[in-house]
């Protein structure tokens, strides 16, 4: 029996016990194994374009492990945050891909490994600057040498870049990576995925490059969490820690969260 096979059935005799307790058929409890809620407005991470069918990074992630490598099926859905989450606390989703802080733990148990990891770093234009500019650069202070570009909503960057001497605020982040694309600024500070996805729909993104700096803050870490009230959240977890774990060692993986946008 395939290791994908074995995986499924194993996980599926115990919907199936559950079910008939239930009063229900196997065949019902196995329809839909997983519904996970995501953000339906944070390209590319995860999106939902004209319908609740969410699509993006974490849910190509996600598929590759839960259905392609479990076996199970699982119904992505893209809704506005707060419905999201409420969703799942009320038991009419069974999942979030989120960080573990301390309220979501109240209600939801989370796998052990990381699905995905975010981080900041320095985009800049590589027709002004070169990579090893960037070697001494230890703090946000070394970058008053540079023009920078943030967004005005930004609080995090203005409170870090409040005495910086050349700073140009626009209202998005891709209108951000387009006025860097073209050289009106030097350098933009973001989320690597995110800034490499709008990086890459510019039409000069052949012109950016980044380099990741310590300084710059921690990894933001994103896990999978099920409700404590789904029967089957332990076996689940289990499982899917386990397989990926292996899944982030594979070049699929590392292709999925690729930041190729200079190609």
């Amino acid at each position: 029996m395939k290791r994908r096979d074995f995986l499924k059935q194993s996980l599926h005799m115990g919907v199936g016990a559950y079910a008939l307790s239930q009063g229900l058929s196997e065949a019902t409890a196995s329809e839909q194994d997983l519904t996970i809620n995501y953000y339906n407005q944070w390209e590319p991470i995860s999106f939902a374009l004209g319908s609740e069918q969410a699509q993006g990074i974490l849910i190509n992630v996600l598929n590759a492990v839960l259905n392609d490598r479990m076996g199970l099926t699982i119904n992505h859905q893209g809704l506005p945050w707060k419905r999201a989450q409420k969703g799942v606390r009320r038991g009419s989703a069974d999942a979030l891909c989120v960080v573990p802080s301390e309220a979501r733990k109240e209600y939801l148990l989370f796998g052990k490994t990381p699905v995905l990891e975010i981080e900041n770093v320095i985009f800049y234009n590589k027709q002004k600057l070169q990579a090893d500019e960037f070697n001494d650069i230890i703090s946000f202070e070394d970058l008053h040498r540079f023009h920078v570009g943030e967004i005005v909503a930004n609080d995090w960057a203005k409170e870090k870049l409040k005495n910086h001497p050349r700073v140009t605020l626009v209202p998005k982040l891709d209108g951000l990576m387009k006025i860097l694309a073209r050289g009106r600024v030097d350098i933009v500070m973001a989320p690597d995925l995110i800034g490499g996805f709008l990086a890459k729909k510019t039409d000069k993104h052949t012109n950016i490059g980044y380099v990741r700096k310590a300084f710059l803050g921690k990894k933001m870490k994103m896990f999978l969490g099920i409700r404590k009230t789904h029967h089957m959240a332990e076996e689940i977890l289990e499982g899917f820690d386990r397989e990926m774990k292996d899944f982030r060692e594979t070049s699929e993986y590392k292709r999925l969260i690729s930041l190729n946008f200079a190609d």
